[in-house]
C-alpha cells in the first residue's frame, strides 16, 4: 500500500498542529514518532478518514481521498483503527464490543460474526473474557479487544494510536 502526504496542515483553534506535511510511503509497517502533542494522532485520524485536513492531500494507492462524509463512508470501511483511549462501549461485554461493528457496520449475520469473534478471542488469548465489561478487564486486555475488533473484518490498513 502507497501513502501519499502532500501538504497536509491542520489547526485547531488557533494553535498549527500539523504545517505542510509531506511523504510517501510504501508500507507494510510504518510507526510515527514524536513528542506528545506534536500532531501523530492528529495525523492518523486524517489518514483514517476521522478528521479532514485544513489544507493538502491524502492519496492512498495514487487514488486522492475525498474527505465528504459520502466518499468517507466507502474509505473507512478499509480501515482498522484504535484509539488511545481504546474506544470500547462501557456498556458492552468484550464480544458485544467485537460484534457490533460486525453486525450493523458491516453487515454480516450474528452467526457469522460470532464465530469470527470466537476465533479472534482464541487468537488474543481472551477466551476467558468474552462475557466480560470494559471495567472488569485489565488495560492490557482491553487495549487486546480494540485491537481484536479492529483487526476483525481484515481492513487494507490499520492505524494503531
Amino acid at each position: 500500500m502507497n501513502i501519499e502526504l502532500i501538504n497536509i496542515c491542520k489547526t485547531f483553534q488557533d494553535e498549527l498542529v500539523l504545517q505542510d506535511v509531506c511523504g510517501s510511503f510504501d508500507i507494510h509497517s510504518i510507526a510515527v514518532i514524536g513528542p506528545s502533542g506534536g500532531g501523530k494522532s492528529t495525523l492518523l485520524r486524517i489518514i483514517g478518514g476521522l478528521l479532514a485536513p485544513d489544507s493538502g492531500s491524502l492519496k492512498i494507492d495514487g487514488e486522492i481521498i475525498g474527505f465528504s462524509n459520502k466518499y468517507l463512508q466507502s474509505y473507512r470501511r478499509n480501515i482498522g483503527f484504535v484509539f488511545q483511549s481504546k474506544g470500547l462501549f462501557e456498556h458492552l461485554t468484550a464480544l458485544e464490543n467485537i460484534i457490533l461493528p460486525l453486525v450493523h457496520t458491516f453487515g454480516m449475520g450474528k452467526s457469522q460474526a460470532l464465530e469470527i469473534s470466537s476465533k479472534l478471542f482464541e487468537r488474543f488469548g481472551l477466551t476467558d473474557e468474552k462475557s466480560k465489561y470494559p471495567f472488569q478487564l485489565s488495560g492490557g486486555q482491553q487495549q487486546r479487544i480494540a485491537i481484536a475488533r479492529a483487526v476483525a473484518v481484515k481492513p487494507k490498513l490499520l492505524l494503531l494510536d
